[in-house]
């Protein structure tokens, strides 16, 4: 079954089987309920980098274009829909809410967002 998971799902399976995993033992939560509800756990934002950056290992195509506003400017910038991670000057910067729908605007100047940031692209 994990392996079937891996190759439907990709790299997100084995965080959201170690996140179902724990669950299991709840009482109240029936494993086949939880086993069939496995694509739509709530990943951490550390783990949703995980998963970016194992898919570009992997070759998938992450990317995609999204016009948005930054700093008051018209600019386009990378984004990740699936798991609302976007790449601002160098860095990748990972939203709190996905999947990504809409980037109205960007800003990075004051206080920084609720977001995880990740170094090293």
């Amino acid at each position: 079954m994990k392996s079937l998971d891996r190759h439907v799902s990709g790299p997100s399976a084995r965080y959201a089987w170690r996140i179902e995993r724990r669950r299991r033992y709840v009482p109240m939560r029936p494993a086949r309920a939880g086993y069939m509800l496995l694509p739509h756990v709530r990943l951490s934002a550390q783990d949703r980098a995980e998963i970016i950056l194992a898919e570009m290992a992997e070759g998938r195509a992450v990317w995609t274009d999204m016009p948005t506003l930054l700093d008051g400017t018209h600019a386009t910038v990378k984004a990740c829909k699936e798991w609302a991670g976007i790449i601002v000057h160098d860095r990748l910067v990972i939203l709190e809410n996905y999947p990504l729908h809409d980037l109205a605007s960007i800003n990075t100047r004051g206080p920084a967002p609720e977001a995880s940031a990740i170094t090293g692209l």
